[in-house]
């Protein structure tokens, strides 16, 4: 196999890594106790800094999961034509 196929697999893997782990990061903030609104000042900068910590493992999440779909594609490919005796 050539290196561009192991650098494939070895980043599919680890954005496979990333993915998992952001969602869990996500979920973690999006299910953090929020508080009321109209008990504090404090209570408006916690609910705001928890927002920020969502949104950012969100886009982490999706952005990892479009290197992974978009690897396998690539891995696929690279197997398929391997595989049918297509030179490459």
């Amino acid at each position: 196999m050539n290196w561009t196929f192991r650098l494939a697999v070895l980043l599919c893997i680890l954005s496979a890594i990333t993915t998992i782990l952001s969602f869990f990061l996500y979920v973690r903030a999006r299910m953090a106790e929020r508080k009321d609104e109209y008990s504090g000042d404090g209570h408006l900068q916690h609910n705001a800094a928890l927002d920020r910590k969502e949104q950012r493992y969100q886009s982490i999440h999706f952005i990892s999961l479009l290197i992974f779909v978009a690897l396998g594609v690539f891995i696929l490919v690279q197997l398929s034509t391997k595989l049918n005796g297509v030179p490459q």
